[in-house]
């Protein structure tokens, strides 16, 4: 099977790209007390947020005095430990947010929330998060490799079936 200069392009973007995406995934650290940067500052918002047609859900976060983008990204959203109208009490209340120094695959200008504190309460389970993370750090490789295996299978049955 020759390939080719587009398509030889497109499977070297692609691979790169995989490689991208799994040198992040196992590079990523897990998050603790010592190496998160804290914020406070009075909710201005608390937005739950939802594209259509699809099943993550994240939290936008907005603070007076501050033009940055605080976001519970999908992947915590299970580890917020109360519900979207405890939470949105919190607008107008003085908190401190935990911001992952760690951007991993995230945008620069996006500030992944991983602690929420209001009065000694803490809003996220920072166990959670790092199970999480550990969990992306097992299965995102299985799922390259396995998409890897089952690729060479579809290649290895249609040359076997040209064969015959």
């Amino acid at each position: 099977m020759k390939l080719d200069i587009f398509q030889k392009i497109g499977v070297g973007l692609g691979a790169a790209l995989i490689l991208y995406i799994l040198f992040f995934t196992l590079l990523k650290d897990r998050a603790s007390q010592e190496n998160l940067e804290y914020i406070s500052g009075q909710i201005e918002s608390f937005e739950r947020f939802k594209l259509k047609k699809k099943w993550s859900v994240s939290y936008n976060i907005g603070l007076t005095n501050n033009s940055h983008k605080f976001k519970i990204i999908p992947e915590y959203y299970d580890c917020v430990k109360f519900n979207e109208i405890e939470l949105k009490k919190l607008v107008g209340k003085h908190v401190m947010l935990g911001i992952d120094s760690d951007k991993g695959l995230t945008s620069n200008y996006l500030e992944s929330v991983v602690s929420l504190k209001y009065n000694n309460q803490e809003y996220i389970n920072l166990n959670c998060v790092n199970a999480k993370i550990d969990s992306d750090k097992k299965q995102i490789p299985l799922i390259i490799i396995g998409g890897a295996i089952l690729i060479a299978m579809v290649i290895w049955g249609n040359k076997r079936l040209k064969k015959k």
